[in-house]
């Protein structure tokens, strides 16, 4: 009888001590595997907000959690097999999930990074500020993405976009004193008959690079120049020459004229369309009365 009791008090003992074995082991997979999948919900979370380090951080944390419970001599004991093996099957694939949600965010934050040097190189080469503005507009597009990704990579393009945007705004205003000068100078000699300086106002050359608009305001202050400059020409130089030749009472007086036409300086260059016109049209006229005065001359000795 007392054998009996003592095989009885083993056997309960051994049933037992296997049963808190199964029921410790439980416990420690059920807080790993819960554990687990809070990391990889967190990764979900972490993968739409674009925190792609920090997905991956929880991603290697749940992956060592899952390791023991999805490890194949985990499941040795039937009791693993018929009563984890559905939540072991969800646990393995959401950690597929997460996986390759991570995978996808690794690739699409190395897509940014491209983007973030094409972005630098693109302010870099910037010629005005209507193209920083459109890079800055495509950088803002992303500029979330890239504030978690790269913070001081990101910071950097926002202060190279802000230094080339100053300077920028530092070339057309000197452009526009200079500007705002020329036309000054250029009323001044206009009215003063000053036909070099106004040769001088067509050659400026702006204190700046020319950005935006810059370009086509110099133009036309140059071509208003050059405009003037053939007025004068037709004032100072032009005019009074068709009055010479026409007061002339000999070929010799007026072949004068036609040669000061051709050999003064002054009328070496002229810029604009409207004063060499003017320029042929008094040659003409010169030789056309020098050519009335040689026929009234030889009618004369005749």
């Amino acid at each position: 009888m007392q054998r009996r009791r003592i095989a009885i008090i083993i056997a309960a003992s051994s049933v037992l001590g296997a049963a808190i074995f199964i029921v410790r082991g439980a416990m420690v997979d059920r807080a790993a595997i819960d554990s687990a999948r809070s990391d990889l919900q967190i990764v979900q979370q972490d993968v739409a907000a674009t925190r792609v380090s920090s997905a991956l951080e929880y991603l290697r944390s749940a992956v060592l959690l899952c390791q023991p419970a999805l490890d194949a001599s985990w499941a040795n004991h039937a009791w693993s097999r018929t009563v984890r093996r559905a939540e072991l099957q969800s646990l393995r694939s959401e950690l597929e999930q997460a996986v390759a949600a991570v995978e996808d965010a690794v690739r699409a934050r190395a897509v940014r990074a491209d983007r973030l040097r094409i972005l630098r190189d693109d302010v870099d080469r910037a010629s005005d500020s209507t193209e920083l503005s459109a890079i800055d507009a495509r950088r803002s597009e992303i500029a979330a993405q890239l504030a978690l990704d790269s913070p001081a990579a990101h910071a950097s393009l926002e202060a190279r976009i802000a230094e080339r945007r100053a300077e920028f705004e530092n070339d057309h205003r000197r452009n526009g004193e200079a500007l705002a000068a020329l036309q000054s100078r250029t009323v001044t000699a206009a009215t003063n008959d000053r036909s070099a300086e106004l040769l001088e106002i067509i050659d400026a050359v702006p204190p700046a690079p020319m950005r935006g608009n810059d370009k086509r305001d110099f133009d036309l202050a140059r071509s208003n120049a050059a405009t003037l400059h053939g007025e004068v020409l037709v004032r100072t130089t032009l005019r009074p020459a068709l009055e010479q030749a026409k007061s002339a009472t000999s070929a010799r007086t007026a072949r004068d004229v036609l040669q000061r036409l051709r050999d003064d300086p002054q009328l070496a260059r002229i810029p604009a369309p409207s004063g060499a016109r003017a320029l042929t049209e008094a040659r003409s006229r010169v030789s056309e009365r020098i050519a009335e005065l040689e026929a009234w001359e030889a009618g004369v000795r005749g």
